[in-house]
């Protein structure tokens, strides 16, 4: 069909992408062949994040991550409603009724850092972090 042309059509790099987007793209190819979810890079903003990095997503931005450790934290009464790449079920009314879909820039939230501690402070304060790491020595 059309949407699989337009994926080998991606591979081929019959299209201009930044790097960034075209690594997403072909790695969700490779993890989740067919999925919907392959387009995602094309419309989402792709972050590369660094070891020790933080993003502040609101409720109701669709977002992902393709691979590494994270820590990710939801009001209580937040749902996940999932869009692709996923075995499990995908919920597209609930995506149409509760994904907010005006375009963003992702919010870095930079560590304070102090002696033992780096404090990620994002715009909700409730979603504070400390990481504490004391050494043996001290």
């Amino acid at each position: 069909g059309v949407a699989e042309e337009l994926v080998l059509k991606i591979m081929k790099g019959e299209f201009l992408f930044e790097p960034s987007v075209l690594n997403a793209f072909t790695a969700i190819n490779r993890y989740f062949p067919g999925d919907v979810g392959i387009f995602f890079p094309l419309i989402l903003n792709v972050v590369e994040c660094n070891p020790g990095s933080a993003l502040y997503i609101p409720a109701g931005i669709l977002h992902a991550y393709l691979e590494g450790d994270l820590y990710e934290a939801m009001h209580l009464s937040d749902n996940v409603v999932r869009a692709g790449m996923t075995p499990k079920f995908i919920d597209i009314k609930s995506i149409s009724k509760t994904v907010n879909f005006v375009p963003q820039v992702p919010f870095v939230v930079e560590p304070k850092e102090e002696k033992f501690v780096k404090s990620y402070i994002p715009p909700h304060p409730v979603f504070c972090i400390e990481y504490i790491n004391v050494p043996a020595n001290e």
